[in-house]
């Protein structure tokens, strides 16, 4: 890289706080006849569903899988 002028930097406050308001905020769309606190209460959970393939990989000593 090769800066031939003067740079100027400089924090845009109004950008940032902006960004913070969405912080923490997730969306989940999805095709299901779910209500919503049915959808979010499923999603908590995936997360045996995650640790149960990873202990599996780790003890079965698989190659990843891929699938589409």
């Amino acid at each position: 890289m090769k800066l031939d002028s003067e740079v100027t930097v400089a924090k845009d406050y109004d950008k940032y706080n902006d960004d913070a308001k969405g912080n923490g905020l997730k969306g989940c769309l999805t095709n299901t006849r779910l209500s919503k606190e049915e959808v979010i209460a499923q999603y908590k959970q995936l997360w045996q569903v995650e640790k149960t393939f990873r202990i599996s990989k780790k003890d079965l000593r698989i190659p990843p899988l891929f699938h589409y």
